[in-house]
């Protein structure tokens, strides 16, 4: 159980850390880069603004003679520069450039003589070079108007595939940081989950020797204190008046209860503590089946509740008969107690492979579904005050679950208001 609640706030832990470590990097690395790239637009903006103002000529002149001689300048010619610009007539013709025909791809110049901007604008392209490498560049374009007429456009560009670049490096430190503190904080989470379990394992612990020792010391006195009453019942009765008898029946009633409760205590004192040991023998499940309904006839007949047993054959399994016989006891003692005058329970047990399937089914009152997680819960009763008149102390069913799963089965439980409780269990068989 300590080792389970260590791991949960490891994860717990962990978890946290990883959620701000994500935070941290989303923020640091969407702050980074917004930041660059609005001084790289700033500075492209400026760049083609500048170009505007010394290259704009070319536009406004219109000289073709000029632009034949850039075209047979700058044929073939490419270069890998950081800024340049491109000054295009509206009709798609490179009219001037930078030294050479920076990243002048086919693809490239494409997309530059296409491109016919209505005002200033800024793209950042992916561009892949004569010599196959990858850019990232920014552009801005700023159009020229000669009398309310578009003439061409300034495009100006810059080469920010370093600043990316380095924004790619900060990412991947960035997450190999996350990587290596998620490990840190996996061994330190432990290492402080265990820390501060160990004052509440040490209370735990003697809170469960409390437990079994006390159990254990009850049961003698219990024990002699029902026996006293049974011999002054078997002896005295008829001396008694009958109020007496009532206190006398009461009592023994309480002493019972009191038996049943310190019992199931020591139980779970040493299921918690591991020291109960399983027995296992085989035996017929039919007939463990058949004797305990047998031992609640009188009690059916006194609520006229009927039981009804489906079992097709004998069914022979290895494990604990005395746990088993325990755990059915339970779960056939709840069906009839919180059952209804006249009501009726069905006991149904059948092979299924290795296991064998257990349904017992009541017309009973039923839990309310919002309650069904908790009805295996440590001394937890749905209907408080029906518990205590059934003489209920909220142990039963936990002691059936810890039952269940020390022989590897599982148990479920529907029921609906008003109309019953269905128990499943599957217990390997174990042949």
């Amino acid at each position: 159980m300590f080792n389970r609640t260590r791991k949960r706030l490891t994860l717990l832990f962990t978890g946290l850390m990883m959620l701000f470590l994500l935070v941290f990097i989303v923020i640091t690395y969407t702050l980074l880069s917004s930041s660059i790239f609005q001084d790289q637009r700033e500075a492209v903006i400026r760049l083609v603004q500048e170009e505007r103002r010394e290259h704009g000529s070319y536009l406004l002149e219109s000289d073709v003679s000029r632009q034949k001689e850039r075209e047979e300048d700058h044929e073939h010619s490419y270069s890998d520069v950081q800024t340049f610009y491109y000054i295009v007539s509206k009709d798609g013709q490179l009219l001037d450039a930078e030294d050479g025909l920076p990243y002048a791809t086919p693809l490239f110049l494409e997309k530059i003589q296409t491109w016919r901007p209505d005002e200033l604008e800024v793209r950042r392209e992916t561009i892949i070079d004569q010599n196959g490498v990858e850019k990232k560049i920014l552009f801005a374009a700023e159009p020229v108007v000669k009398e309310g007429e578009y003439v061409g456009s300034i495009i100006a560009g810059t080469n920010v595939t370093a600043q990316q670049k380095v924004l790619e490096k900060l990412l991947m430190v960035l997450i190999s940081l996350v990587v290596l503190f998620l490990l840190l904080s996996l061994w330190l989470g432990y290492f402080m989950a265990g820390k501060a379990m160990v004052p509440i394992s040490r209370s735990f612990q003697r809170q469960k020797e409390f437990v079994s020792d006390a159990s254990h010391e009850l049961r003698t006195p219990l024990s002699i204190m029902q026996s006293s009453l049974e011999v002054i019942e078997a002896e005295d009765q008829q001396h008694l008046s009958t109020f007496s008898q009532q206190i006398l029946q009461d009592m023994k009633e309480e002493v019972k209860r009191m038996t049943r409760l310190v019992s199931d205590l020591l139980t779970i004192a040493r299921s918690d503590s591991g020291k109960i040991e399983f027995y296992s023998t085989v035996f017929d499940l039919k007939e463990v089946l058949e004797q305990l309904v047998r031992s609640f006839v009188p009690l059916t007949n006194q609520t006229g509740i009927t039981m009804e047993v489906s079992a097709s054959s004998s069914i022979l399994m290895r494990s604990d008969k005395e746990r088993i016989t325990q755990l059915l006891y339970i779960l056939i003692d709840n069906a009839v107690k919180y059952n209804q005058s006249g009501g009726a329970v069905y006991l149904t047990i059948r092979r299924d492979g290795k296991n064998v399937d257990i349904l017992i089914q009541d017309t009973g009152i039923g839990i309310p579904s919002d309650q069904l997680p908790r009805i295996f819960d440590r001394f937890y009763r749905v209907d408080k005050a029906r518990s205590r008149d059934l003489a209920s102390n909220g142990i039963g069913l936990s002691i059936a679950k810890w039952i269940v799963e020390s022989h590897g089965g599982m148990i479920n439980v529907s029921s609906e208001v008003g109309k019953g409780t269905t128990f499943h269990l599957q217990i390997p068989i174990k042949e």
